[in-house]
């Protein structure tokens, strides 16, 4: 039963993706694989060391490692829903349903962190565009105020008929 827990448990967390980016992104330094195989490890002894553990309790527990050890919050409800699962893993692990056991672990969801990849740079690219569009905005403010210091330094401007303004300089060419 319990090599049965620790498996349903590593494929609940390798179907989770927040992890597994984490995880291939490296946040959780050099040692991120080892740190992911370390959580499914402490996850098991949490339920060893405790007695009717709540998904809630699960949540808070994971989010504290997620946090410490990946530098990584997740908002997205994610967390919730592995600890739903694991907890329900261990009620039918202790009930004896290990074949239920096995065909949930079947149907847990496949990470595909290519689509993940693909997603993270449309959104690098949007953040790009915005900066490029602030650094614009302050390229034009600078402009601006470059242009207002100077419109003071000069004499009167003359608007013509067809809407340009001609500056006049004060300062007589030699």
């Amino acid at each position: 039963m319990e090599a049965l827990f620790y498996d349903g448990i590593q494929a609940t967390l390798k179907s989770w993706t927040a992890l597994q980016l984490a995880v291939s992104k490296g946040f959780g330094g050099a040692h991120s694989q080892e740190k992911a195989q370390w959580l499914v490890r402490v996850i098991q002894q949490f339920f060893q060391e405790n007695d009717d553990i709540e998904p809630y309790e699960l949540e808070d527990f994971i989010e504290e490692i997620m946090s410490t050890e990946f530098s990584l919050i997740t908002e997205d409800n994610s967390v919730k829903d592995i600890s739903i699962k694991i907890c329900n893993l261990y009620k039918m692990c202790s009930q004896g349903k290990l074949n239920e056991v096995r065909e949930t672990m079947k149907t847990l969801p496949y990470v595909n962190l290519g689509e993940c990849m693909e997603a993270t740079s449309q959104v690098e690219q949007t953040h790009d565009q915005s900066d490029e569009i602030i650094g614009q905005l302050n390229l034009t403010s600078s402009t601006s105020q470059n242009l207002t210091n100077a419109s003071e330094n000069t004499a009167p401007a003359s608007t013509s008929t067809d809407g340009w303004v001609e500056v006049k300089s004060r300062k007589k060419r030699k």
